[in-house]
């Protein structure tokens, strides 16, 4: 914001791009970090929705404050990388930004590989656990007793599951793709010394202006498809048994017991 007030010369300003390393650092960390913390919690909701009473014992908040920190750890010392040799953060078009460097030299392309690659894998674990939690929740919901066990939470979890992986797979996945496919690509040959083609460069900045509408409209998944809402546009939607009964070999003291905790919680 600064800059387009004030127009400054960034190499003036910066010249041992200091400035232009921790807002590098930044950029990679703030991008990495939904990406894990995405992965992270599909993997404690799917291991939470097929396998509710075992994982129950383990949930603390003291655990999840300690999932959250490795993965903030995790994504700060990927943001470190350049600064400790693998690879550069570069003054970025149209010189108001610092991001990793797309140039195709071996450290480079090494950082750059690993961000995306991260990321993808980060996406696709997400994709795959959720799509296995819908899954599961859609056979809770479709089951021969849904009538007597139907519950608007099972919908409710489906349609914002579905909400988050379509926008994160939407948001991030042409950013990575694209950072992936100009570094394993051959690069123009009519280029003179480390210049990156000005079109690469637009495409980086509209893919990477994408993937910040990631964080803009995850919450408004969770705040357009509540159950409040959808119960307006689906009336029929009501409260029943939760979803123990896919559990019923169960015995009745262990649902007894968990049917008063959920009351009076």
């Amino acid at each position: 914001v600064s800059y387009h007030f004030t127009q400054f010369n960034w190499t003036d300003v910066d010249p041992n791009c200091h400035l232009c390393n921790f807002m590098g650092l930044s950029m990679v960390f703030y991008g990495q970090c939904p990406l894990f913390l995405g992965a992270t919690m599909a993997g404690e909701r799917f291991f939470g929705i097929n396998h509710p009473f075992s994982r129950s014992s383990r949930a603390s908040k003291r655990h999840a404050w300690y999932i959250v920190g490795m993965v903030w750890c995790f994504a700060f010392v990927i943001g470190l990388l350049p600064i400790l040799g693998l690879g550069k953060y570069s003054l970025q078009y149209p010189k108001s930004w610092c991001f990793l460097t797309l140039l195709h030299d071996r450290k480079n392309i090494a950082f750059g590989m690993i961000f995306a690659l991260l990321g993808i894998c980060s996406v696709g674990i997400s994709f795959i656990l959720n799509t296995i939690s819908v899954i599961t929740l859609c056979r809770v919901y479709h089951d021969r007793e849904s009538v007597q066990r139907r519950r608007d939470s099972e919908v409710e979890m489906m349609v914002q599951l579905i909400g988050i992986m379509v926008i994160a797979s939407v948001c991030w996945l042409p950013l990575l793709i694209f950072i992936a496919q100009t570094l394993l690509q051959e690069p123009p040959k009519s280029l003179v010394g480390n210049a990156i083609p000005r079109e690469t460069e637009n495409l980086l900045l509209i893919y990477l202006r994408v993937a910040t509408w990631n964080q803009i409209l995850d919450p408004w998944v969770y705040i357009l498809f509540r159950r409040a809402v959808l119960k307006r546009l689906y009336p029929s939607l009501t409260t029943r048994p939760s979803i123990m009964s896919l559990y019923p070999t169960m015995n009745l003291s262990l649902q007894r017991k968990y049917t008063q905790e959920s009351v009076m919680h």
